[in-house]
C-alpha cells in the first residue's frame, strides 16, 4: 500500500509546477515578473510550512492509527491536491488561480515531507541502522 502512495504527490505536482507561469500568464495576461514573484513566495512559504504541519499531523494521528499514518496522510494530501488542481479551470482571476496554486503546493509539499521517513516504518528492524 505505503510503496504505490509514495509516488502519487510527486506525479501529481511535476504537471502544474513548470507550467504553471505560462499559463497564468496566457489566462489572465499578468506579466511573468508579477507571476514569478508571486510563485517564488508561494513555493518559499509551501516548502517551509509543510513541514511543521506534516510533523504535526504525524504525531497527532500517529497515536490512533499507528504505522498507517503516513501513507494515509500521503494518499490523502495527493488526492485533495489533485482536487486542487481542479480549481485552477474555474478560477476567476490570477488572485483566485493562486489561492489554488498555493492549495496544491502546500498539499504535495506535505505529502512529500514524510517521503524519507517511510523507509524506515517499513523496513524489518533488523534491517535498520542501530545506534
Amino acid at each position: 500500500m505505503a510503496a504505490p502512495v509514495a509516488g502519487i504527490p510527486d506525479a501529481s505536482a511535476y504537471p502544474l509546477n513548470p507550467l504553471i507561469a505560462m499559463a497564468l500568464e496566457r489566462r489572465f495576461g499578468a506579466g511573468l515578473d508579477e507571476i514569478g514573484h508571486a510563485l517564488g513566495l508561494v513555493t518559499l512559504a509551501t516548502s517551509i510550512g509543510c513541514l511543521p504541519v506534516a510533523g504535526l499531523l504525524d504525531r497527532l494521528l500517529r497515536k490512533r492509527l499507528g504505522l498507517a499514518v503516513r501513507p494515509l496522510i500521503m494518499g490523502l494530501g495527493a488526492l485533495t491536491a489533485v482536487s486542487c488542481a481542479g480549481l485552477l479551470m474555474i478560477a476567476g482571476d490570477l488572485d483566485a488561480a493562486l489561492v489554488a496554486v498555493i492549495l496544491f503546493l502546500f498539499l504535495t509539499c506535505t505529502a512529500n515531507a514524510l517521503v524519507p521517513t517511510m523507509p524506515q516504518d517499513l523496513t524489518p528492524a533488523s534491517l535498520r541502522a542501530r545506534n
